[in-house]
């Protein structure tokens, strides 16, 4: 098993990203599932892991109350809880919508109280452990609701999920064409590397390989079944986001929100890479978007999943609004048939061009299969290997702050 800070963790200056401490706990990430990628059953790789069976963690959404909310606001409140509340026939958001309780204050980005009628994001539990700030504070209103429940680059990253992408970098512009235009042609080119050089782990299991009924695998093969017909391939693509989109200013605020130092770097292309439920790790900033990075975070995303604990794995959830598990057990990858257009505000909600709303009259998807047990009989050495490794890190660590 991987022992890994869970991310974001504190940082220092870093320029050009993915250097100093961070690099080496993603390189003792590595190490480690090489390590014992031949002890751990799990041979599936970690995108698809992930997309199979990770959870993602709900965002939570505080609405400061007035003594009685206006129709209007009780219309986008009820909006937000339908979409949090979801059903298994329908598309769901990973979020938890609360009401402040009398007298508690709720900040704004700046740290300012907000008034009656607004309402705050935050990120998932165990980052807001690390990170206070909200990621986006507005008006309760529908139009302010609809923005966080969905956007159409979300929509586009679930459907290229979907469809087998390992990974989709989410390039968010500088608004220096020069340097936008550069970054993008370099993750192109490093994506076409990528997918040339990286090999699907031996052992994984398709679907149609499961052998005569009535035979199940053994234990120490249990974790290598992939749960679905997605496509399983090394396929990356790469899509652009301008800073002054106001339909993604919540997707944004995720984005840049994650480590605290971002904002530093408005000047700058900032690349990251999305994968499973649209789970991201760390970007990849300025010059740091690079062939080394680029090749080493993508080295990890297709690796064996050396480790089944999503905690104990790096990366941060985005707030999406998808059936996941009903879009994996459907004969079409497509999240047409999962995620209908929520009503009260279309025009944000329209899809992209690439990816036209739903019908409405489609049929419900099937009940999904209860998961495969994650045992090993391998999980106490992997634990030991883990440890090891990172007391090698940690160690490093401290004799060159000692040098220093």
């Amino acid at each position: 098993m991987t022992l890994t800070p869970k991310f974001p963790l504190p940082s220092r200056a870093r320029p050009h990203r993915a250097r100093g401490p961070r690099r080496l706990v993603l390189s003792a990430l590595v190490l480690s599932a090489a390590l014992t990628g031949v002890l751990f059953a799990c041979q599936v790789p970690v995108f698809r892991y992930a997309l199979e069976r990770w959870d993602a963690d709900s965002y939570e959404l505080v609405i400061v109350p007035r003594p009685e909310f206006t129709p209007a606001e009780q219309e986008a409140l009820d909006f937000l809880q339908d979409a949090a509340g979801g059903s298994r026939d329908s598309a769901r958001a990973n979020l938890r919508v609360t009401l402040a309780q009398p007298g508690e204050t709720i900040l704004d980005e700046a740290g300012l109280p907000l008034p009656a009628g607004a309402m705050a994001l935050h990120y998932p539990a165990l980052i807001r452990s690390f990170i206070k700030k909200p990621v986006w504070t507005a008006e309760l209103n529908l139009e302010n609701a609809a923005r966080i429940v969905r956007s159409p680059f979300r929509d586009t990253l679930v459907r290229r999920l979907l469809e087998g992408e390992s990974a989709v970098w989410l390039l968010v512009e500088s608004g220096n064409r020069e340097k936008d235009d550069a970054a993008e042609k370099a993750l192109l080119s490093f994506a076409g590397e990528a997918e040339s050089l990286l090999k699907i782990p031996e052992g994984v299991i398709g679907p149609g390989q499961l052998g005569p009924p009535g035979q199940p695998l053994p234990p120490s093969q249990a974790e290598n079944v992939l749960q679905s017909e997605v496509p399983l391939k090394i396929d990356f693509s790469v899509i652009r986001l301008s800073r002054d989109d106001p339909a993604e200013e919540v997707l944004l605020g995720m984005l840049l929100s994650v480590e605290d130092d971002l904002h530093e770097y408005a000047d700058e292309p900032i690349a990251f890479p999305v994968f499973g439920r649209g789970r991201i790790l760390e970007p990849l900033v300025g010059q740091g978007v690079n062939r080394d990075n680029f090749l080493f975070a993508s080295t990890y995303l297709c690796g064996a999943c050396s480790c089944e604990v999503k905690e104990e794995n790096p990366g941060v959830d985005l707030l999406v609004a998808a059936n996941w598990d009903a879009a994996l057990q459907g004969s079409e990858v497509m999240i047409d048939k999962v995620l209908p257009p929520l009503e009260g505000a279309a025009a944000l909600l329209q899809a992209s061009a690439k990816d036209p709303p739903p019908p409405a009259d489609s049929p419900p998807p099937p009940t999904p299969p209860e998961k495969v047990s994650k045992s090993s009989p391998y999980r106490t050495l992997g634990i030991v290997l883990g440890i090891i490794v990172l007391g090698i890190l940690f160690a490093t660590l401290k004799l060159k702050r000692s040098a220093a």
